[in-house]
């Protein structure tokens, strides 16, 4: 097969350096290239933090089937999941994989991981099926990410810049389709509510929802994920009322919103990372 070389340059509004590492938000194009298969249109979510360092939270996609995928800015073996609505967690090892994308069925109903090895040449889907949380007529719980520090995350470069190999027979198309997915796509920018600076026993907080466009979250279901019980953390304290800041994302092509909100809390988290889903 004969093949060409692709270089690709994303300049970011924000950041610090240049970057060649395949980050959260080029991984969506690095499955363009891996198996030929479109990305769809894109939308990229960035956090910055009280110190106004920036960081990667990652990168939504709504594919040509109807689904919505998220590329996540963080890599981790040990997660944990929402199993019920007492707020019971499960672990689950994922060995020799990390979590590559959050895939959402285009019902809003169920959702399931898709697993990458470290070397990025193979991947499977985890074997357990997820489902979404139902709190209103048109708005889902989809899932939630509580990280220790903002470290956690990938660092936003100012300008990332990879090279990939395509087929040259289908180079043309595939360029076609890098410049459509990233056509009209905005940088979303979430911050925390609360100014003040962060102590070394707090965790910032994240939940993913599908809404109609533009509608506030009810606060009710805001911390719908929110570790708060042993031993998933420890020293959990949490001021009422609870400062919390959502950001509504659109992607084009369907009508939804992807609402994601944020909010600081003091405790100390079992693993640095936990994801929150419920078990299908």
């Amino acid at each position: 097969m004969i093949t060409d070389t692709l270089k690709m340059d994303l300049k970011l509004p924000m950041g610090r350096g240049t970057s060649t590492e395949s980050s959260c938000l080029m991984r969506p194009f690095l499955r363009l290239f891996r198996t030929g298969k479109p990305p769809g249109k894109i939308n990229y979510i960035f956090y910055r933090h009280i110190d106004k360092s920036a960081y990667n939270l990652g990168s939504l996609c709504y594919s040509e089937g109807g689904k919505i995928l998220f590329f996540p800015g963080f890599q981790a073996k040990d997660l944990l999941w929402f199993l019920n609505k007492k707020g019971d967690f499960k672990k689950f090892k994922l060995s020799d994989f990390f979590v590559d994308h959050f895939t959402l069925e285009s019902d809003f109903k169920k959702m399931h991981l898709t697993l990458l090895k470290k070397n990025r040449t193979s991947g499977k889907q985890y074997p357990a099926e997820f489902k979404t949380l139902k709190i209103d007529k048109d708005i889902f719980f989809w899932f939630g990410l509580s990280i220790q520090y903002p470290s956690l995350l990938e660092p936003t470069a100012k300008t990332i810049s990879i090279t990939l190999p395509t087929p040259s027979s289908d180079a043309k198309r595939r360029i076609q389709n890098v410049i459509d997915a990233r056509k009209d796509a905005i940088f979303h920018i979430l911050e925390q509510s609360d100014k003040k600076a962060f102590s070394t026993n707090e965790f910032i907080h994240f939940n993913f929802f599908i809404c109609p466009d533009d509608i506030d979250i009810p606060k009710e279901h805001v911390f719908r994920s929110l570790p708060t019980k042993e031993p998933i953390v420890s020293n959990f304290h949490s001021d009422e009322p609870i400062p919390y800041r959502q950001h509504h994302v659109a992607l084009a092509g369907i009508d939804k919103k992807i609402a994601v909100t944020v909010s600081r809390h003091q405790g100390t988290l079992k693993n640095n990372i936990l994801t929150g889903m419920f078990e299908g």
